[in-house]
């Protein structure tokens, strides 16, 4: 085996109709995260005032249900009911959380089969693949100039990927059916392979790799194995090996890669900034997010500083929360509602800012006033300059600013 016979595999829902895989931090993607305090302090907030059932009210109501029984096994019993309970909880909280933006300037890749969903095989976290509605199967030969990290399960490719003639891209059928005559057309433009499916998406590109006569398909796990036993895994895994210890390519995973936890940090200059780009997005959207609901509920200048500064604060959480429950509880789901459907809208339009533009402006000191930008969605007017601006992000503004013209005429 050699490189020729390895294939770079991408689950997705983006189907590139122009032929290129963008970055995260190229496009505008949004997401509900539900992994921070926010979200965290939220959930609690709705539970205690009700809007969340508590436990036992679940587990009652999964009695009454049949769903179980009081003579079931305990621990049976309290899995269950800590599942429906997380189900819950996640399915209410979500109304209450504003879409954030992501950053991820790598565009990843598994070999020569799909990733398992993260419940399979002792991995943690909410990645799903199974459920894609398409995959992007491609040669790593074609590619390898571009690849800063070789690893069955996370293969990383920096920037935007342009896809060869020799890709394949599947398609499944209810998705294709949903396209339009154009956007069909755009396929039919490309010069890879384009093909439907029926049936699982795991199915489909295990049976790509063997129909192509190139590629071996193989089963892969997230155990630290990454590969299932087989009569080719180990003359793939000598190949990788190989070839990334001839090119001095990093063999990391993307989570290592982003935060720098490998001896091969020389090949990985071009995203020694990835962990700390993450963050100042996300931190971003955030802030962005309370300056908006700041203005429509009228915040005092106080907790807004505190909240800005010291977002994972739970005393300051807890104080917004009482805010919200001033407000109304109903009032806030529905300026939520309204503020998220303003993001989509911009994404949709192409006016939201990708989040490489949004570290660029914050680079240049040009400042993007996304909430602003909510606020004209919504009323179709153009708000006050300072609209979305607190008092104290004013000021440091300024400051900034005569710091800017000292330099200048010094």
């Amino acid at each position: 085996m050699d490189i020729h016979n390895i294939a770079i595999v991408r689950a997705t829902n983006y189907i590139p109709f122009d032929g290129k895989i963008k970055s995260t931090s190229n496009s505008t993607s949004l997401s509900k995260q539900s992994s921070y305090q926010y979200a965290y302090s939220i959930s609690e907030f709705l539970e205690r005032e009700g809007k969340i059932p508590t436990f036992d009210q679940i587990k009652q109501k999964m009695i009454e249900k049949g769903e179980i029984t009081k003579d079931d096994d305990f621990g049976e019993v309290f899995e269950k009911c800590s599942d429906k309970s997380i189900e819950i909880k996640r399915k209410i909280s979500e109304d209450y959380l504003p879409y954030l933006g992501d950053y991820n300037s790598m565009v990843l890749f598994s070999i020569n089969g799909l990733v398992p969903d993260d419940n399979e095989n002792g991995g943690m976290g909410g990645n799903v693949f199974s459920d894609k509605d398409c995959a992007i199967i491609d040669g790593l030969e074609e590619h390898i100039d571009d690849v800063i990290s070789i690893n069955p399960t996370d293969t990383a490719i920096k920037g935007n990927v342009t896809l060869s003639q020799n890709a394949i891209i599947l398609i499944s059928q209810k998705k294709y059916d949903s396209l339009t005559d154009k956007e069909k057309e755009e396929l039919d433009k490309l010069p890879c392979k384009v093909q439907v499916f029926e049936g699982t998406l795991k199915e489909a590109v295990q049976d790509s790799l063997k129909e192509s006569g190139r590629y071996t398909s193989e089963e892969l796990t997230l155990a630290r194995s990454q590969i299932k036993p087989s009569e080719t895994r180990d003359d793939l895994m000598e190949t990788l090996n190989k070839i990334a210890k001839e090119r001095g390519i990093s063999q990391a995973y993307h989570f290592d890669v982003v935060f720098n936890r490998t001896d091969m940090t020389g090949s990985l200059q071009s995203v020694k900034d990835e962990a700390q780009n993450i963050i100042k997005v996300t931190d971003f959207y955030m802030e962005q997010f309370y300056y908006y609901v700041f203005e429509k509920m009228g915040i005092d200048e106080s907790l807004q500083y505190r909240l800005v500064n010291f977002k994972d604060a739970k005393p300051y959480l807890n104080e917004f929360c009482e805010k919200i429950k001033e407000y109304g509880i109903d009032n806030y789901k529905e300026l939520i509602k309204g503020y998220n459907e303003a993001l989509i809208e911009l994404r949709d339009s192409g006016k939201l800012p990708t989040p490489e533009e949004i570290l660029s402006s914050q680079k240049e000191g040009k400042p993007i006033n996304l909430s602003a930008m909510i606020e004209e969605q919504i009323t179709g007017k153009k708000p006050d300059s300072g609209f979305g601006v607190p008092k104290f992000a004013q000021e440091k503004l300024k400051l900034e600013e005569n710091d800017k013209e000292k330099e200048f005429f010094s």
